[in-house]
């Protein structure tokens, strides 16, 4: 329903940009696309809704469009006919809180050396309000903040950190992403966004019934309604459908193994979805001519990663001869973590991410095949954390999450050896 909304606004917004009388315009939409009548109102950054005010604050040029966002259940499009003078500013920052300085100027230097303000928020700040959203404070005007907060805010230049700040709730890091000194004059645009769950369901089963009425397969029913058809495998012992969070319900039906029989709509988080189950593959090893094509590339990619790794441990010098030695290049990962081994533009890799952390700055690796390809590495800059800066509250939650984890080893380890010594026959998915 809001991608329906939005698309029909985005819409509306090409022609709202290029009419010349706006209020015409908006009254041939009356009742029809909008629920408000033609006005002309006038905004600050802190009263438009929040994700729409930094689109709308930075472009404040007559004629200018902003939107379409949903906000609070309704979809919003703002027309920019003017500006007025502000009652003061108005920024859109973000903060990380903590307890003490030493802190505060660790996470600094983090921040100095290229780390994300938002990773650092979500990971280190108290402000549990806001910290999941990356410190976002939304925009605010004078006196919404402590003076000494306000101050700093105001004074910020656009993109830069600064602080620590001390206030009476600890000390903050401060960013300002945006300013606005005027307001802004708009027509507003507004409907809410309606839900149509009838609609949706009845469409769902319009796909099964004219699937099972024509004799078609599913997919062949979906394609021709014009809907999106994924095909997923799933084993005995899962409880969902990978990437769709379907009900129990639906596994339970595709787990009855009824092939080509095509179900009712399951109404599911993600919607209503229809399932045909195509096929049914009984566990232990698979016939050779089904894996052949799999293996054979297989097979290809470690010829190939062993070829590449021959060539690399045969040449050496810089990462900038190495690389032209080899035909290659030479790229730059930042922020890489120990504890997520995934490189952008590489997939997850273990091996490259391990190596990393093993190594000194300033001297190339040696050659590291890793899941997808082999490599030569070299550590430019390496933030090695500092447990005397840790406060007490972070020991208490790294100690709490490593003893959920050992618990939680402890109890699927106890779950599997029952499983592994039961003899029972679940025949649940017969009667549910």
């Amino acid at each position: 329903d809001s991608a329906r909304a939005l698309s029909q606004f985005r819409e509306i917004g090409i022609d709202f940009a290029d009419t010349t009388n706006d209020s015409i315009f908006v009254a041939n939409l009356v009742g029809r696309d909008i629920d408000n009548v033609y006005e002309v109102d006038t905004l600050s950054a802190s009263e438009a809704p929040a994700n729409a005010a930094t689109t709308l604050f930075g472009n404040l040029t007559p004629g200018t469009v902003a939107g379409p966002v949903i906000d609070d259940g309704e979809v919003w499009l703002y027309k920019v006919v003017g500006t007025a003078p502000a009652d003061g500013q108005t920024v859109r920052a973000r903060h990380i809180l903590v307890e003490d300085e030493a802190t505060a100027q660790n996470l600094l230097g983090q921040l100095e050396q290229g780390v994300a303000f938002e990773a650092l928020a979500a990971q280190h700040s108290t402000d549990t309000s806001n910290k999941d959203q990356g410190g976002d404070l939304g925009w605010f005007g004078e006196g919404r903040m402590v003076p000494e907060f306000q101050a700093a805010s105001f004074a910020a230049p656009v993109g830069e950190v600064v602080g620590p700040v001390q206030t009476q709730f600890g000390y903050h890091l401060i960013r300002v992403d945006a300013r606005a000194t005027q307001d802004a004059v708009v027509i507003p645009l507004r409907r809410e966004v309606a839900v149509d769950f009838g609609g949706v369901q009845e469409r769902a089963e319009d796909v099964q019934y004219f699937a099972g009425d024509a004799r078609r397969t599913l997919a062949e029913q979906a394609e021709q309604d014009g809907y999106t058809v994924r095909t997923v495998t799933i084993t005995e012992d899962q409880t969902t459908i990978p990437g769709l969070d379907a009900d129990a319900d639906a596994v339970r039906y595709i787990k009855r193994g009824r092939v080509g029989e095509i179900s009712q709509p399951f109404n599911t988080a993600a919607g209503f979805v229809v399932v045909e189950v195509t096929g049914v593959t009984e566990s232990g090893f698979r016939p050779l001519e089904e894996v052949e094509e799999q293996v054979r590339r297989r097979y290809l990619t470690d010829r190939k990663q062993g070829i590449a790794a021959q060539r690399l441990g045969a040449t050496s010098g810089s990462l900038d001869a190495i690389a032209s030695a080899v035909g290659g290049s030479v790229q730059t990962a930042q922020n890489v973590t120990f504890t997520n081994p995934t490189i952008p533009g590489l997939g997850r890799e273990p091996q490259f991410v391990g190596a990393a952390f093993g190594m000194d700055t300033g001297t190339p690796s040696q050659v590291i095949e890793g899941q997808t390809a082999a490599y030569v590495l070299e550590v430019t800059s390496k933030n090695v954390a500092d447990p005397g800066a840790m406060t007490g509250e972070e020991r208490g939650q790294i100690r709490e999450q490593l003893l959920n984890q050992k618990r939680q080893q402890v109890r699927q380890q106890w779950i599997e050896r029952l499983r592994d010594e039961a003899s029972i026959t679940d025949n649940r998915g017969l009667l549910l």
